[in-house]
């Protein structure tokens, strides 16, 4: 047991994926690396963060470990860094554009096949999520994540390659580790919270712009105006549906509920009405509206005017 774990650092150690600190610590170079990157090369956050994160080392121990392994090891590992990092930007912009109650219909359409073990094929139920999700993306978007995907794949195998196919193996298994830690945990939660105060996406500025045209409005409200957007053809991705003659949108609801817990929008305490808050103004101020955010508010004001005309 003693010599499989030897064998298994000594492989990982020669192609500078861990750092030992003798008798202590075990670091994570790739890992090390990327949250360095993530975090505008700052070498405080790397000693506080990742190296002191159990106090095995102390501050000084810290900032010199840290700098002797982005001094040795960042070039080695740039183009894997750039890339990845890449890839985990423009995955996470599409993921928020995904409607996962689609997502969790498609796999309930394959519970049949999979209760039984009859039927559909597993590379049936990835081939549709795939369609699903691809469909989500631009040609351009599509076409930039392969071509990334492929350099960070290119970069591992250049990484991990040695003569010895079981060592190789072993680096091939761990760097499979940092990718999904990177691509799951580490590239999600620096995105919230250095986003936590922004505006994510299309849906959410519509969201924001016209709760800041009404200066307050009802959950009920703001969910008809999208609506009958959509009925003008202006399209936002929303699926609404209609309960005693009023549209409602579980998505919309998650929307403002998301906006709600970040802080940028809140509820009058008299009228329950929603109303951005000083970040959520701040968020809209720092956002130059496109052309086409432009014309949706065009569209907004134009349903209010008629409303009001009624």
């Amino acid at each position: 047991m003693l010599g499989n774990i030897r064998y298994v650092v000594q492989a990982l150690r020669s192609k500078s994926l861990i750092y030992l600190v003798p008798r202590r610590f075990i670091i994570n170079v790739p890992l090390v690396l990327i949250y360095y990157r993530l975090n505008n090369d700052s070498l405080n956050l790397v000693c506080e963060t990742a190296l002191r994160g159990g106090f095995y080392l102390s501050y000084n121990e810290a900032r010199s470990v840290a700098k002797r392994i982005i001094e040795c090891y960042l070039p080695r590992y740039k183009t894997f860094i750039e890339a990845v990092l890449g890839a985990a930007h423009l995955l996470h912009e599409v993921i928020s554009r995904v409607d996962w109650d689609e997502v969790v219909s498609i796999l309930y359409s394959f519970i049949p096949h999979i209760v039984s073990g009859e039927g559909a094929r597993p590379s049936d139920i990835v081939n549709d999520i795939r369609s699903y999700i691809a469909s989500q993306m631009s040609r351009e978007e599509l076409g930039d994540f392969r071509y990334l995907w492929r350099k960070v794949l290119d970069s591992v195998d250049t990484i991990c390659f040695d003569k010895d196919p079981h060592a190789e193996s072993i680096c091939h298994r761990f760097m499979d580790r940092v990718l999904q830690y990177t691509l799951s945990v580490l590239y999600p939660s620096h995105y919230e919270s250095s986003t936590m105060f922004t505006v994510r996406n299309l849906r959410e500025e519509v969201i924001l712009r016209v709760i800041q045209y009404f200066g307050s409005i009802s959950e009920g409200k703001l969910v008809k105006t999208l609506y009958l957007l959509k009925e003008k053809g202006v399209d936002l991705g929303y699926l609404f549906i209609n309960i005693g003659g009023k549209p409602v949108s579980t998505q919309v609801f998650n929307d403002i509920e998301n906006l709600l817990s970040r802080g940028l929008l809140e509820r009058d305490p008299q009228s329950g009405e929603l109303k951005l808050t000083v970040f959520g103004q701040k968020a809209l101020s720092q956002r130059k509206p496109t052309k086409k955010v432009r014309n949706i508010m065009k569209a907004v004001e134009d349903l209010a005017k008629h409303a009001s005309q009624q």
